[in-house]
């Protein structure tokens, strides 16, 4: 396949990950809103955001370094990963150990407190699903990287949907 090909199918598929995912994403924040209301969206939203931040410190540029060394030398793919998520669970594993304490000082009741560690256990889970993500954009297989994802947000939309019309809270929701 040329080139130009390849970027076109590429760039489509990309555009097509980033269209299904803010769809989902808009779907499962309307069933969040709709059903949790003020406070359990906040609450829900301030475990993400407090999360998210803490996170943005175990990247590194792990997942840019990857894909870049992937597609260059991609016999040494399976080193890569492996190293890559022994880094980020020993990283998340370490700043989770300061942030958690942090987090009880806040004034914050006990079920703020559990969504904040509910969060942190999602993210780690998620490691191995973005690693992979990424792998195939590495190989230029998006194709595989946009049904991995669709399946991903399509069944946090089916479940968390689900829980929520069943008068679930953002606890059950996670």
């Amino acid at each position: 396949m040329s080139s130009a090909k390849t970027i076109a199918k590429n760039t489509g598929f990309l555009l097509t990950t980033e269209v299904v995912n803010k769809l989902f994403s808009f779907i499962l924040v309307m069933l969040i809103t709709r059903h949790l209301g003020i406070i359990g969206y906040g609450q829900y939203t301030f475990a993400f955001a407090f999360v998210g931040l803490i996170v943005a410190f175990s990247h590194f540029g792990l997942l840019t370094y990857v894909f870049r060394e992937i597609a260059r030398w991609r016999e040494r793919a399976k080193k890569l990963i492996t190293n890559a998520i022994t880094i980020r669970i020993i990283s998340l594993v370490v700043i989770y150990s300061a942030a958690l304490p942090i987090a009880l000082l806040f004034p914050k009741t006990k079920e703020i407190i559990l969504l904040i560690a509910l969060v942190m256990l999602h993210e780690l889970i998620s490691i191995a699903n973005i690693l992979i993500g990424t792998v195939f954009k590495a190989y230029e297989r998006n194709e595989y990287a946009i049904g991995g994802m669709a399946i991903d947000k399509g069944l946090s939309v089916l479940f968390g949907g689900a829980a929520l019309i069943n008068g679930g809270s953002a606890i059950t929701l996670l």
